[in-house]
């Protein structure tokens, strides 16, 4: 609540008067924080909206296939549904200790036991390599479906 000067003192050198203006002040200041706080969550959902959609295709084969090809990276794979309810597992290799900032924008992600994860849970038919995000936050993989004798009937894949 704004306590407001008394109306017998007008004067603008009052002390009532730089109690009001000390009060305004204080909360334009609360309510720029609060702006700039709500501008930084609005971003950053963006940014997970962002780095979930597909912004390229990298070829028609597959670039993660069997063990990774870079020294200390690691094989990772989520199984995950697309916007129109098609069901993928993707594998890609990545540094492990950028796990965490992966991780935080698809849940599912989890470090692989094996060379084939996506083979081991039914998905064997290859579907593309999209590089999912941008700039420096960027994840390349390939994403495969359930053969479609699976995937149309009513028989669960291997869940992990």
């Amino acid at each position: 609540m704004i306590r407001r000067p008394p109306r017998s003192t007008l004067s603008s050198s009052s002390a009532a008067s730089d109690v009001y203006k000390r009060q305004v002040s204080t909360q334009s200041t609360g309510d720029s924080k609060s702006r700039t706080m709500l501008r930084a969550l609005c971003l950053l959902s963006l940014a997970a909206v962002v780095l979930t959609l597909p912004t390229a295709l990298q070829g028609d084969e597959p670039c993660c296939q069997g063990p990774c090809k870079i020294p200390g990276q690691a094989k990772y794979w989520s199984l995950a549904t697309g916007i129109i309810g098609t069901k993928h597992c993707g594998e890609s290799c990545m540094d492990p200790k950028d796990y965490p900032l992966y991780h935080f924008f698809e849940k599912n992600l989890t470090k692989s036991d094996n060379m084939y994860p996506c083979k081991e849970f039914g998905y064997t038919k290859y579907d593309s390599t999209p590089t999912h995000g941008f700039g420096p936050v960027k994840m390349t993989l390939d994403l495969y479906d359930l053969p479609d004798a699976i995937a149309n009937s009513t028989e669960q894949p291997v869940q992990p």
